[in-house]
């Protein structure tokens, strides 16, 4: 079987607003297995919604400590078998539960399964959760992180060296996500093994100005930040993807949601498989059942004087035997342990064949690094006027968003490459809206007018003053500081073409 993913959840039952977490938590496994379909009288069996058969393997152990459910499910799959382990235990007040899912080919070939996580861990970890890992309070649903008072509270959070678990930050422009409920549907996703949460600007220009912008995530973009960012100096292992990266080759915004959750999914899934490890008190409790059941042989077999000597004798080989077992368990616990670090340090490299690659670059911040950015990089193509300066400080600073400012840049320099080879084929607006800008020329009641004209007038980047027409428009606002125009002409002479203007709308 190939383990495809493992939850753990610890908690006190006096944390439980509802009353005994124990026996709420026993009552939603019962409530998850009738959910599967038809439960069979013995309770041994489900049969499943389109007719497939899953067997359940049911064992407890009990002993003066506690408790200690093990629940196995397995379902037929036309390739192999679906297996989900449920280990239960609870003990003075304490209870915790674990979830394995794991996967077998009936054939020598690999397992592929786009696994989900259980409603059980869904509906364990409803709002009020009493639920945690190790330190960290686990949720269903997003958390939000508002003003610069919730960025210190992120930073706080993320950079915890003792944070367990990752964090996926969805951020937010201006009221808006990259596709509504996907910070929601995320945490669905992940619930039980990362915290997802929501970033207002605020927050998010918090993070960027006391981190640098290479740990930054803004303007609608999604990261998943991994545990020890204390430790770590490489922004890059911890991914980000934009707007316009999780926008690429996609219909729309909802294929492009789609993809990214079954990316985050393959990432922290696959992750927990190796990471998550069962909670001590599993082994207290086992240990604790074998050794009582083991005195209670003893006691059995000196009923008879007669055989008082060989049982003791026994009884000291099962005790040894035990004590064994115990120090493999503990063996084995710290070999998981070193697995997990290596399982980190893998994870942390380019997962193979992503759905949808992270950016490998640090994207803008402002709209002046974008503008600064695209005057180093494309200066074999573009050629920015003196006024493109003045253009700037007119607008937000996170107008655009920056990062689609340079994109918008980056398809400029694309045209003029084109137009360097010969004929576009088309119209320049029809080619640049053809390759994903938007862009227009200027109504002719703008045209006849002198006013009108003399404020598209700046410097054709050689001291020569020309009126801009054509305008590329990476966003359309309310607030005329975020309402930004990219004015451009292409130069014959020079084969490349003129910037003249980034700025707010004149």
């Amino acid at each position: 079987m190939k383990r495809l993913a493992s939850y753990c959840l610890e908690a006190l039952a006096s944390d439980d607003p509802s009353g005994t977490c124990a026996d709420k938590v026993m009552d939603q496994i019962e409530g998850w297995l009738r959910s599967k379909g038809n439960l069979s009288d013995d309770r041994q069996s489900v049969t499943l919604g389109d007719g497939r058969i899953a067997t359940i393997d049911r064992a407890i152990l009990t002993s003066s400590q506690g408790r200690l459910a093990e629940i196995v499910v397995t379902e037929p799959r036309p390739d192999g078998w679906f297996r989900t382990a449920i280990t239960f235990a609870e003990s003075e007040g304490t209870v915790a539960i674990s979830v394995d899912l794991s996967a077998a080919t009936s054939a020598l070939a690999p397992v592929y399964v786009d696994i989900r996580c259980p409603r059980l861990v869904r509906d364990l970890l409803s709002p009020p959760s009493p639920w945690r890992y190790q330190r960290t309070p686990l949720t269903s649903l997003p958390v939000g992180y508002e003003g610069e008072a919730g960025g210190d509270a992120f930073i706080a959070f993320a950079w915890d060296p003792a944070r367990p678990v990752p964090i996926v930050a969805v951020s937010d422009e201006y009221g808006s996500v990259f596709h509504p409920g996907i910070a929601e549907r995320i945490a669905g996703d992940l619930a039980g093994l990362a915290v997802v949460v929501r970033l207002d600007p605020q927050a998010s220009w918090r993070v960027t100005r006391r981190k640098g912008k290479e740990w930054s995530c803004f303007s609608g973009a999604i990261r998943l930040f991994w545990p020890q960012l204390a430790e770590d100096v490489s922004p890059y292992r911890h991914p980000l993807w934009t707007p316009s990266r999780l926008l690429a080759s996609m219909p729309d915004s909802e294929a492009a949601a789609d993809r990214i959750r079954r990316e985050l999914r393959r990432r922290v899934l696959g992750q927990s498989a190796f990471a998550v490890s069962d909670p001590p008190l599993f082994l207290t409790l086992r240990h604790g059942a074998r050794e009582e059941e083991l005195s209670a042989l003893r006691a059995k077999a000196i009923v008879g004087a007669d055989y008082k000597a060989l049982a003791d004798e026994f009884f000291e080989t099962a005790v040894k035997s035990n004590k064994m077992i115990a120090e493999r368990d503990v063996e084995i616990e710290n070999l998981r342990a070193k697995i997990k670090g290596l399982q980190y340090a893998l994870q942390s490299k380019r997962v193979e064949h992503p759905e949808v690659d992270p950016e490998t670059e640090t994207p803008p911040s402002t709209v002046e690094d974008a503008v600064l950015l695209a005057m180093d990089e494309l200066k074999d193509d573009l050629v920015f006027g003196r006024a493109v300066t003045d253009g700037i400080g007119t607008l937000a600073q996170d107008a655009g968003p920056p990062e689609k400012i340079l994109t918008y840049l980056r398809i400029l320099r694309d045209f003029t490459r084109t137009r360097k080879q010969g004929a576009l084929g088309t119209t320049a607006i029809k080619w640049l809206q053809d390759h994903g800008a938007v862009a227009s020329a200027e109504s002719n009641t703008v045209r006849k007018s002198p006013r009108e004209q003399q404020a598209r007038t700046w410097d054709y980047g050689n001291g020569e003053q020309r009126v801009f027409d054509i305008h590329l428009k990476p966003s359309d606002a309310t607030s005329p500081d975020r309402c930004v125009r990219i004015y451009f002409d292409y130069d014959d002479a020079r084969r490349k073409t003129v910037v003249g203007w980034v700025g707010r709308h004149p």
